[in-house]
């Protein structure tokens, strides 16, 4: 047993000792939004669209102070430009809660046009459920002007 032993230590010695590269961290993946705009869009699956679309609400499923600008940015173009293939209805009420409850106004009113851009219509009778208690009169007009348009419009 000790010849054993005698051998593993000589071994060990021999190629030395490595870092274990499981514990090493893996780098993020690129995002898939970043994925979008380096490579052309049309060869893009079911599946890769999918995925999106849990990347873009999960992005947003985060508390009020964390919710980044470029998040609702990027929920407003894909939801405007890309409809019909990223479905961004399950990002509908996190965005009425930073409607609601963000300070910010600007993050109000990009929550806004997310969510007219989804145009979610639970959502959007949510949104007019809201109006009556909405001190802001910019929110407000910007809040009738999307409501008008998504009904009027429909």
């Amino acid at each position: 047993m000790k010849k054993y032993w005698m051998l593993f230590l000589l071994a060990l010695a021999l190629v030395g000792v490595r870092p274990a590269y499981a514990q090493t961290p893996v780098e993020a993946a690129t995002p898939l939004v970043n994925q979008y705009v380096a490579d052309s869009y049309e060869h893009r699956s079911a599946a890769w669209w999918n995925a999106l679309g849990r990347q873009l609400t999960l992005s947003v499923d985060v508390p009020l102070e964390q919710v980044r600008p470029a998040t609702l940015q990027n929920l407003i173009f894909f939801a405007t430009h890309h409809r019909e293939k990223v479905k961004l209805n399950d990002a509908a009420p996190r965005l009425l809660d930073v409607y609601r409850n963000h300070e910010q106004e600007a993050f109000r009113i990009m929550a806004l046009a997310a969510l007219h851009a989804i145009a979610d219509e639970a959502a959007m009778q949510k949104l007019y459920g809201a109006l009556p208690y909405e001190h802001s009169n910019r929110v407000r007009r910007l809040t009738v002007a999307a409501l008008n348009d998504h009904y009027h419009f429909k």
